[in-house]
């Protein structure tokens, strides 16, 4: 039987069934806590009988495989109901009935203490692995909405992003950097969307068309991963395609995801 996570006592269970698992226990764990009792929010929060669930509008994310059929069709059926057009779940769980082949999401991983390759390991949470690439200005405190137009096309995602990227910055639990041209130029951005729960989870970067193909994307994200691992896991989903890009890094490979869309 699926619940909404109304009491106390549900949002601890939800809580612990997410806890240990790479890259929910921050996704879900930061939203549960920032949203749990902001049903304007958008974010819902449910329990499955062996799993925790998470929807905002037509994406949701599921931790925990199902049991058995009846508890796959179930969910299924729930998601259809709840308008969801994208799920994402870890690979090794089982695929819920009417969804088909699935996109594959890699994760990696830069343990607490550790550094990238060829990388010191930084001493405090203002310093960065080097400066930034020749005529950047690094800013770590960017304007949101200028972020969320680099990202985004659509006004509607624009807006979530802002909304949710300045409530977690405000509590603490995430940040955003950009590089800027001498000219003042937004370059390219990246955030750290949930530090929570001893996970920092890095995402949301982006290079304007313009600037791409010079490696000030790269030099971001590794300035963010170094960053967010002096203190937690500093963990990312990315592309099978991207695989050794990460690896190179020296970043840890963790479990792969799927993404999941309704067969029509």
């Amino acid at each position: 039987m699926i619940r909404a996570v109304q009491t106390e006592a549900d949002a601890r269970e939800f809580a612990a069934r997410i806890h240990g698992q790479f890259y929910f226990r921050s996704a879900m764990g930061m939203r549960l806590a920032l949203f749990g009792q902001k049903p304007g929010s958008g974010w819902r929060f449910c329990l499955t009988d062996s799993g925790a669930l998470m929807l905002r509008g037509a994406s949701a994310q599921l931790c925990g495989a199902c049991r058995d059929d009846a508890e796959g069709e179930e969910v299924a059926a729930f998601l259809h109901f709840s308008g969801v057009e994208t799920l994402l779940c870890r690979e090794e769980d089982r695929m819920l009935p009417g969804w088909g082949e699935p996109r594959q999401r890699v994760g990696f991983c830069l343990p607490k203490g550790k550094s990238l390759t060829g990388k010191p390991a930084l001493e405090d949470a203002d310093t960065f692995p080097g400066a930034p690439p020749a005529g950047m200005q690094m800013e770590v405190s960017p304007s949101m909405w200028e972020i969320s137009r680099l990202l985004f096309a659509d006004q509607e995602e624009q807006e979530r992003f802002y909304s949710d990227s300045c409530t977690a910055a405000a509590h603490g639990m995430g940040c955003t950097w950009a590089l800027r041209a001498p000219d003042g130029a937004l370059v390219t951005t990246v955030s750290c969307c949930a530090d929570f729960d001893g996970e920092a989870y890095v995402a949301a970067g982006m290079t304007a068309p313009d600037w791409r193909g010079r490696g000030l994307g790269a030099w971001l994200i590794a300035a963010m991963l170094s960053n967010k691992a002096r203190t937690a896991d500093a963990v990312l989903l990315c592309e099978p395609a991207l695989c050794g890009f990460y690896e190179r890094m020296g970043l840890h490979r963790g479990p792969t995801f799927a993404l999941y869309r309704p067969v029509p």
